[in-house]
């Protein structure tokens, strides 16, 4: 679990790729937690796994391949970093929805 633990707080607190040997590492020990809880907590013994059942890479789909220049590229024209969108946008969301829509206000605004 500490494995787990010190692999997702690196993902989620460094500004780097996550290499693939730590994926693959966080995954490898996702499956063994995931086994123990199906061998100890499954209500029925047929719906254990099997003993002998192991962690198989070999059976992880394999990323596509993918176009970074294309992605960008959508990305622009989609104006996703569009600096001057981004003002509009910040300001687009200080309104809250109850306020665009009195005749049909949505249930989020009903506590306000």
């Amino acid at each position: 679990m500490d494995v787990i633990r010190r692999l997702g707080n690196q993902a989620v607190h460094q500004a780097r790729p996550v290499p693939q040997q730590d994926a693959l590492a966080a995954l490898r020990e996702l499956f063994h937690v995931a086994f123990w809880l199906a061998q100890h907590y499954a209500r029925r013994v047929a719906d254990r796994p099997a003993a002998g059942l192991q962690f198989r890479a070999d059976r992880l789909p394999r990323p596509a391949a993918i176009d970074l220049a294309a992605e960008q590229a959508a990305s622009r024209a989609e104006g996703v970093f569009d600096p001057q969108n981004v003002e509009q946008l910040f300001y687009a969301l200080e309104e809250p929805p109850c306020a665009k829509t009195p005749s049909r206000v949505p249930p989020t605004c009903w506590a306000r």
